[in-house]
């Protein structure tokens, strides 16, 4: 059953790529690569900006109406609010378009 979510939290970048973040010993041959497994196995613990893998630590808010926001932080962290729908969009889906607001070099795009 869909549902509106809203979670606030922070990304904490790792410093690591996925092939550093992922042992590639872990990986069952039914996935077509890390990045696969990865997408799968830490939806919505770990996200992937700029080549880099960013931990998630967050908390769910109860209110209504879609929010998509993201802040850069001094320590490298981001925080970010996402508030959507999950019949109409995905977690995945609000932390792209909340981290797109960001600076080009953090998103890793020239």
């Amino acid at each position: 059953m869909s549902e509106t979510e809203h979670w606030k939290g922070k990304l904490i970048s790792t410093g690591k790529t996925i092939s550093e973040f992922v042992s590639t010993d872990e990986i069952p041959p039914y996935y077509k690569d890390d990045e696969d497994y990865f997408e799968d196995q830490y939806y919505r613990t770990a996200y992937m900006i700029g080549g880099i893998v960013y931990e998630i630590k967050m908390e769910e808010v109860n209110s209504d109406g879609d929010i998509a926001n993201a802040a850069c932080n001094s320590d490298g962290s981001i925080d970010f609010e996402v508030r959507f729908y999950n019949g109409g969009a995905s977690f995945s889906e609000m932390i792209e378009q909340a981290t797109d607001l960001l600076p080009i070099e953090v998103r890793g795009e020239k």
